[in-house]
């Protein structure tokens, strides 16, 4: 089992940086891990869990909050899922 923070979010952050955006970890609380501004005004979450990772009770309760809003989570469980986010983004 690899940890998320090196097998999925350092991804996710360096490919952010490589784009220009700007990613803000918050990650308590049931909050997602990073935020993601990309754009003047634009953003999105996300939730990085390796494979075998599950969410959090808080998070079941606050992704789900987020989403209701409005907000775009993404849960991306692997290294392959953050480059097609990027890309797809990007």
């Amino acid at each position: 089992m690899s940890r998320e923070s090196t097998s999925v979010e350092q991804p996710l952050v360096a490919g952010c940086k490589a784009l220009g955006w700007i990613t803000r970890k918050d990650g308590r609380d049931g909050w997602p891990d990073q935020q993601v501004i990309f754009a003047p005004g634009r953003h999105f979450w996300v939730e990085t869990k390796n494979e075998e990772g599950r969410l959090t009770p808080a998070q079941k309760v606050r992704i789900p909050w987020l989403r209701s809003r409005g907000e775009t989570v993404f849960i991306p469980r692997t290294r392959a899922e953050v480059t097609e986010l990027l890309r797809m983004l990007g």
